[in-house]
């Protein structure tokens, strides 16, 4: 919540708001799956910090249409987050 500190006060706002919401919908399961995810990625496709060199301060999200982890509001609030943050 340090970003929130150097925002406005309505943005601040805004900001807890969404992360509420975001840490909220945020349990150990998804957590567990996202590690998970993440461990996929890197032992079956053998992705490294170069092969993102192109995309350097920018923000990767990847959403599914068949992945229930995020509820539809958990979604739009990372959403709007990221584009808050960008």
């Amino acid at each position: 919540m340090k970003k929130c500190k150097e925002m406005p006060d309505e943005k601040a706002k805004e900001m807890r708001t969404l992360l509420n919401v975001f840490f909220d919908q945020c349990t150990n399961a998804h957590l567990l799956l996202m590690d998970t995810l993440l461990a996929d990625l890197k032992n079956h496709f053998n992705l490294t910090p170069n092969d993102f060199i192109t995309y350097e301060n920018e923000c990767f999200l990847l959403l599914s249409d068949d992945d229930h982890t995020f509820v539809d509001s958990a979604k739009k609030a990372l959403i709007d987050l990221i584009l808050l943050l960008l």
